[in-house]
Parts: C-alpha cells; sequence; structure tokens
C-alpha cells in the first residue's frame, strides 16, 4: 500500500541517519533530529510521486478518478507522518545502544506489514481477528486512505481517533528521549 510506506521508509532508515552522520555530528552541532526530519521528507517526496502513478493507474485503467473525498487526504497521511518520525526518532536512539537494530527493525516492518495492508478487514477475516485488527492503529489509517482513494467516501473518522493520540504520544515520547539523549550520540559512536 502506497501510505504505508510513508510510515516504513523514514522507520527503516532511521538506524543510518544518525551513525551515517556521526562524522559530521562529530563536527558541528546542529539539531540532531534533523537528520529524521530529512528522511522522513525523502520518503514524503517519493509518495507523492507514487501516489500520483497510481491516480493515474486507477484512473486509466480502473475507471476510478480522483474525487472530492481527495481533500481529505492529509488527514491520514499527516497521521502516518507522526507516527513514523515519532517512531524514527525513539529508533534511531535504540539504535545507538543496540547497534543490531536494523535486523529486527527490517523483521518488524514486515511483519506490520503483513498485519496492515496484507491482512485488512477487506480480506474476509474471521469477525475475531477483524476486531483484533481493529487495534492496530497502522490499519486504520490505511483504510482511511483507501476510502478516500478507492472508494471515494469519507473515512470513519472514529477509528482514526486511536491513531491520532498514538501519533500525538509517540512524537511526544520519541523527541523527548531523543533530545534527553542527543548529547551522548557522539559519546556513543
Amino acid at each position: 500500500q502506497v501510505i504505508f510506506t510513508v510510515f516504513q521508509t523514514p522507520v527503516m532508515n532511521s538506524h543510518g541517519s544518525i551513525l551515517g552522520s556521526i562524522d559530521l555530528i562529530k563536527q558541528i552541532y546542529f539539531p540532531r533530529e534533523l537528520m529524521i526530519l530529512l528522511i522522513t521528507g525523502e520518503a514524503m517526496v517519493d509518495f507523492v510521486f507514487t501516489l500520483a502513478a497510481v491516480i493515474g493507474v486507477n484512473a486509466v485503467f480502473y475507471d476510478v478518478p480522483p474525487n472530492i473525498y481527495f481533500v481529505l487526504l492529509p488527514i491520514p497521511i499527516l497521521l502516518m507522518i507522526l507516527l513514523s518520525v515519532g517512531t524514527a526518532l525513539i529508533l534511531s536512539w535504540v539504535s545507538m545502544v543496540v547497534r543490531d537494530m536494523q535486523q529486527l527493525i527490517a523483521v518488524m516492518m514486515q511483519l506490520l506489514f503483513f498485519v496492515t495492508v496484507l491482512y485488512s478487514p477487506y480480506a474476509g477475516a474471521r469477525p475475531e481477528i477483524t476486531r483484533l485488527m481493529a487495534l492496530n492503529p497502522f490499519g486504520a489509517v490505511v483504510t482511511a486512505f483507501r476510502d478516500i482513494v478507492l472508494y471515494a467516501r469519507t473515512p470513519d473518522w472514529t477509528q482514526l481517533f486511536l491513531p491520532g493520540v498514538l501519533a500525538v504520544v509517540l512524537l511526544y515520547l520519541g523527541y523527548v528521549v531523543f533530545k534527553v539523549n542527543e548529547d551522548r550520540i557522539v559519546d556513543m559512536a
């Protein structure tokens, strides 16, 4: 799913964002969280081009043209950005402490992709699995994105409450953890 890459790319690259720039970090001071924001920005540029391609393919081949509900697209996109930045801030710090995090992050992203995108409520899952899947905040964001782009309808706003709260909490916690430990980054390199 296109929107999941907004989360996946910064989280996967968060490991190397600090470690790959450690020489620059040792030489000059700048807010280190900019490294996370840069990889998120890169993911957003990729997302814009991919979204344009998806919209074009949907319009030409599947007769699903852009609709009025596209004005609601910034909401699930913003939620996914906040979730990704918060998670990436936390994981970039944890990656400084535990250097082998890249492999674990890759496995967790594959599992999260499977649970979020491939095994969705639309896949005809059993009711107890569907209720469990409703607790996945990423699933609600992906479903909202699908509702807007594919089904031309308003997303269920009640389902976006949990992802919204989680996004704000993760962003706050990620920022606090990162800023508290920012001075120790050079020492750990």
